[in-house]
């Protein structure tokens, strides 16, 4: 259970990062979802959410290159 937890409070603090930049990279996603297509129902939903408000999703950054 405390895994399951773990996963929520990672999920709220990367929309709160994204709300902040305006974007989330595919990378931050997959930090939280290491393994995405064991929880696709969870990842729909957190995409649902970027939508919703306003978050991009970029494979990299400029910092990142």
């Amino acid at each position: 259970m405390a895994k399951k937890k773990e996963v929520q409070l990672d999920i709220k603090k990367l929309l709160k990062f994204g709300k902040e930049r305006g974007f989330v990279t595919q990378e931050e996603i997959l930090q939280v979802f290491p393994k995405p297509e064991e929880d696709i129902t969870k990842l729909d939903e957190f995409f649902i959410k970027l939508i919703a408000e306003n978050i991009d999703v970029f494979e990299t950054t400029a910092e990142e290159l």
